[in-house]
């Protein structure tokens, strides 16, 4: 059984609607959420697939309109009982992300938005190649380590001493954690603007967001961007 998660603590209704909070999480959902729905359009559709790290399990039932079958794993026992109440037609699985009771070459696509942060990624990418067939794709959103309101919320926690729940890997780190286990790069994106400092953001908005996002476009890439977006392919 997975440890207690640290998602039991929030509220299924709050998560889902989060984006609404504050202009950072505006900017980032009206940004990357088209993109994810694009993805979950292209590599869904009658293929097996696999929300792994549902949540309260909003994109497994997007899934679930094209895909052939659908599971949706989660550690959070909160967030998957939610998602049963929700959508009871859905596969969803009570386990860790790390040791699913999933058959091995048995998935045709994985979507993982928002855990490589929060797990051992080399155990992951250890079992995403056990479950995923030969050929398969993972969509993978993770924050970037090296955005500027993650650089400094880890010196943060780093100066005062205190243990960051969420360990974010830099591009470089998940291109070889990909290379180790035989997954090449099919897709990359690193291309919002946010440009938001702890305490002080009332002095950027969205027009600010989007002159950076702009201004990136000239390199193709941007090293700070907030989140990465990455689909990738089994060897």
């Amino acid at each position: 059984m997975p440890e207690k998660n640290n998602y039991d603590n929030i509220d299924p209704k709050d998560y889902e609607t989060r984006h609404k909070k504050n202009q950072k999480e505006r900017y980032l959902y009206d940004h990357w959420e088209p993109l994810f729905i694009a993805a979950i359009d292209k590599y869904s559709k009658n293929l097996v697939v696999l929300d792994l790290g549902c949540g309260p399990g909003n994109y497994a039932f997007l899934m679930s309109k094209l895909a052939k079958k659908v599971f949706a794993i989660d550690s959070s026992k909160r967030m998957i009982d939610y998602a049963k109440g929700k959508y009871p037609g859905i596969d969803l699985i009570f386990a860790d992300a790390t040791n699913t009771p999933l058959q091995s070459n048995s998935i045709d696509t994985i979507f993982s938005f928002g855990l490589f942060e929060f797990v051992d990624r080399k155990k992951l990418m250890k079992e995403i190649s056990r479950i995923l067939r030969p050929g398969g794709k993972v969509v993978i959103s993770v924050p970037n380590k090296y955005s500027i309101p993650r650089f400094l919320f880890s010196l943060f926690y780093k100066l005062k001493g205190k243990k960051n729940r969420c360990n974010e890997p830099s591009f470089n780190e998940m291109k070889k954690a990909f290379r180790e286990f035989s997954f090449k790069i099919v897709e990359c994106k690193m291309d919002d603007g946010l440009f938001w400092i702890p305490y002080v953001n009332k002095f950027f908005g969205k027009k600010t967001f989007l002159f950076i996002e702009k201004l990136f476009k000239i390199f193709k890439r941007n090293p700070f961007s907030t989140v990465m977006f990455f689909v990738i392919q089994k060897r």
